[in-house]
């Protein structure tokens, strides 16, 4: 009987310390149908108000809508943001940054929209401008392209510039390529590496386009850590957009031993950064990111699709175009707190890194070069409130919305809400302080009773001797 309560009590002390140990991701070999579910769940939670931006805007309506989980509000929200800041710029996203527009592209392009006519805006005529596109480097031209062939769209005529093609996009792709093999911008080659294959997949019968994409595919395999992934600076997004790349050119890929290392495979090493929540993080370390959940959601929904013989990632033929575009309610001397739009900065000015000559980017993975301006900037962004917009609707009383968009009707209102975030964030960090506590008592407890049971056994073994 001593020693089953003995065993017992072992037994307890080993679950407790393993229930302890903080979740940081899931182990090598983690189904990722549960996985990917997760980081659904995750974002139809918290992106209720989609923005008009590369965090928490079109990526994530992709990231949703591809996986049948984008909600009817959602959706409407996003369209009457996009709405909204076409109107108050007249129709520009940006004077420079043209990835804005193949973003945009692909996000209604995802959810049913026809990108050519939205409310009187052609959004696909500024791409059809290649000095423009290309203005932005490579990254303007591979997401140009993956927008035109995502319904197969029909470039329309430019008026001034030079006429963009699916050839001259291809070829400044092709000219573009490392002496090494595959591409970059700045100092991450992975990522563009990786982007470019996907743009390039629709052209692979050409012999130039697929030796490229071989060559890229030795590049990313030699860039690879034991780990299955890349270097720790680029973090999740790099390997999100490795998944999605040789998940639309050759799926098999993915299991191949060229792309295993150290018994680790590429969607080996990306659910080592989800959280039990379902969210993904940047680097290890970190807590939970929007843009790396995205990537890393839509690298899932990606090699889901390759598996099942589906339509590719961004292959949106497969969608149903609807013609039911939400209006914008304006009523005159009222107003309220519109949605969190993000207005693009029409400045017109550049963020340069490297080089004066070197165009970044405005977002991470999918929409450029991964880890350019917004990276690097990541830290700075997140500690500034983000603007509101003033929108004349009617007034109504709107129970607070769980999510990363939530508006703040006052200041006294965020103060208090930063208080509580404050306050949690106390509280969560003694958690660990506390379980450490109640571990060591056990251990204690264990100790102290396996004394006094060593102590009753002596003496019974005593008496029984006679001593």
């Amino acid at each position: 009987m001593k020693k089953l309560i003995h065993r017992v009590l072992c037994v307890s002390l080993a679950v407790v310390l393993f229930l302890s140990v903080p979740t940081v991701g899931y182990a090598a070999g983690t189904d990722t149908t549960t996985a990917l579910n997760k980081a659904e769940d995750y974002l139809t939670s918290n992106i209720v108000d989609p923005v008009i931006g590369s965090v928490g805007g079109e990526w994530s309506v992709i990231a949703m809508a591809r996986e049948g989980r984008l909600t009817e509000a959602a959706r409407a929200e996003y369209l009457k943001n996009l709405q909204y800041v076409l109107e108050k710029n007249k129709g520009v996203l940006h004077r420079a940054k043209y990835t804005e527009y193949s973003r945009v592209v692909l996000a209604l392009t995802a959810i049913g929209t026809d990108p050519a006519n939205f409310k009187g805006y052609n959004l696909l005529k500024p791409l059809a401008d290649f000095n423009k596109v290309t203005k932005q480097g490579i990254n303007g031209a591979v997401f140009a392209l993956i927008a035109f062939d995502s319904r197969d769209y029909k470039i329309p005529k430019t008026a001034s510039g030079k006429q963009t093609t699916r050839d001259n996009l291809v070829d400044f792709i092709l000219k573009a390529e490392l002496p090494q093999g595959g591409w970059g911008l700045l100092d991450h080659p992975d990522d563009m590496t990786a982007m470019a294959i996907q743009a390039l997949v629709p052209y692979k019968e050409r012999a130039d386009v697929k030796a490229a994409i071989e060559r890229a595919l030795n590049t990313l395999s030699n860039m690879q850590k034991e780990d299955g992934g890349f270097s720790t600076q680029s973090g999740s997004e790099s390997i999100s957009q490795a998944v999605i790349a040789l998940s639309s050119y050759d799926v098999s890929l993915l299991s191949d031993k060229k792309f295993m290392k150290n018994g680790k495979s590429l969607l080996d090493a990306l659910l080592q950064y989800q959280n039990a929540n379902g969210s993904f993080i940047h680097t290890k370390g970190n807590g939970e990111d929007i843009m790396a959940t995205d990537q890393a959601t839509l690298a899932l929904i990606a090699y889901k699709r390759a598996l099942n013989h589906q339509n590719l990632l961004f292959d949106m033929s497969d969608v149903t175009l609807r013609k039911d575009i939400p209006e914008l309610e304006y009523i005159p001397g009222v107003q309220g707190n519109a949605s969190s739009v993000k207005i693009p900065d029409l400045s017109g000015q550049l963020s340069v890194q490297g080089t004066k000559t070197e165009i970044t980017s405005d977002g991470e993975g999918i929409e450029s070069a991964g880890k350019t301006e917004d990276k690097k900037d990541k830290k700075t962004k997140k500690t500034k409130k983000t603007k509101k917009v003033v929108r004349k609707k009617r007034v109504k009383k709107k129970k607070p919305v769980k999510g990363t968009q939530k508006i703040k009707k006052n200041k006294k209102q965020n103060e208090t809400t930063q208080n509580t975030s404050q306050q949690v964030k106390e509280h969560k960090s003694m958690v660990p302080v506390i379980v450490g506590s109640l571990i060591a008592l056990f251990v204690v407890i264990c100790i102290i009773t396996k004394i006094v049971l060593e102590k009753k056994r002596s003496k019974l073994r005593r008496r029984r001797d006679g001593k």
